[in-house]
C-alpha cells in the first residue's frame, strides 16, 4: 500500500487540484489506482471490526497480497498474530502511520460488511438471546457442543450395549456429560433428522466432528428466529468455518416450531 495509493484515495475535489501539484503522467498514474473515500463513521466501523474472529479477514488479505502486512498491523493485538502465524508471516517493519492504519481498516471493513448496513454493538435493539453477545467464541463454541447433546440423547435411548454407551462417555467431557445426564428424560415432539452414530463411532475426532455439526444445526434454528443484526454479530464472533455454516442454514426453510424449542431450551440453559 504505497503513499500514491493512500493519497489517490484522499483526493476529494476535481481535477483542478490535480493539475496544480502533478504533471499528466503523475496524474494518470493517481487515476489509475483505486479510490475508497473516508466516508463514515471511524469510530463505529473500527468498534464492529474489533468484534470480528480474525479468520474473516484472510479472504480480504489475500486480494491485498502486496499488502498484506499493513492491512494486519491495522487490527488488535490478538487477531494480529494469530494472522501472522496461521499465515507464516514474519513482520519486516511494525510501525504504521495513523492514516495508513485506519485507511487499512476501512479496506477491511468495506471487505466484511460490503453494502450491509451494520449497527454498531451497543446500538442493537434488545432481544431474546442478546446475552450472547456477551459471550467469547470459545463459550459460544460450547454453547453449540452442549445443544448436539439433545441430538445424541435421542440415540442414547435406543442403545443397549454398555461397551458403546462407555465409548460414548468416554469422548464427552465431565460437564457434557452431566448435561447429557440431565436432559436424558426429555422427548421432543417435533420432527428432526437423526445423528449417525453407528458411522461417527470410528474414533474422538469423527465422533466430536459429526456431533459438533448437530449443535450448530440447532444453533442456526435458535437463530433464525432473532433480528438480522444479532445474527450478524455471533456469527462473526465465531470463526468463518462455523459463521458461514450458520448463514448457510438460515438460508434453508425450517420448522418454526423446532426453532422455538431450541431457541427456549438455549435460553433456559444457558442465560
Amino acid at each position: 500500500m504505497n503513499e500514491e495509493f493512500i493519497f489517490a484515495s484522499l483526493i476529494k475535489n476535481s481535477k483542478e487540484d490535480l493539475n496544480k501539484y502533478f504533471l499528466d503522467d503523475e496524474i494518470k498514474k493517481i487515476d489509475s489506482f483505486k479510490k475508497v473515500s473516508f466516508s463514515f463513521d471511524e469510530i463505529f466501523s473500527e468498534s464492529i471490526l474489533d468484534n470480528i474472529h480474525y479468520s474473516w479477514f484472510v479472504p480480504i488479505l489475500n486480494i491485498y497480497e502486496e499488502d498484506k502486512e499493513l492491512l494486519i498491523l491495522s487490527l488488535d493485538e490478538k487477531s494480529k498474530k494469530s494472522l501472522l502465524k496461521i499465515l507464516n508471516i514474519e513482520l519486516k517493519n511494525n510501525n504504521v502511520s495513523a492514516i495508513t492504519k485506519r485507511f487499512s481498516k476501512k479496506i477491511l471493513f468495506n471487505g466484511i460488511v460490503q453494502d450491509k448496513k451494520i449497527i454498531p454493538k451497543n446500538f442493537l435493539k434488545d432481544c431474546d438471546l442478546s446475552f450472547l453477545l456477551d459471550f467469547s467464541k470459545e463459550k459460544l463454541i460450547k454453547i453449540i457442543d452442549f445443544l448436539s447433546l439433545y441430538d445424541l440423547s435421542k440415540e442414547l435411548k435406543k442403545l443397549v450395549k454398555k461397551d458403546i454407551i462407555d465409548q460414548i462417555f468416554s469422548y464427552l467431557t465431565n460437564d457434557e456429560q452431566n448435561f447429557l445426564k440431565s436432559i436424558s428424560k426429555k422427548i421432543e415432539t417435533f420432527p428432526y433428522k437423526n445423528f449417525d452414530l453407528k458411522s461417527s463411532l470410528k474414533n474422538k475426532n469423527t465422533f466430536r466432528k459429526n456431533l459438533h455439526k448437530f449443535g450448530l444445526l440447532r444453533f442456526s434454528m435458535a437463530l433464525s428466529l432473532e433480528n438480522v443484526d444479532l445474527i450478524w454479530y455471533i456469527c462473526h464472533y465465531l470463526d468463518v468455518g462455523r459463521g458461514s455454516f450458520i448463514l448457510n442454514e438460515l438460508s434453508k426453510n425450517m420448522n418454526l416450531n423446532a426453532c422455538k424449542a431450541i431457541k427456549n431450551e438455549l435460553i433456559k440453559n444457558f442465560k
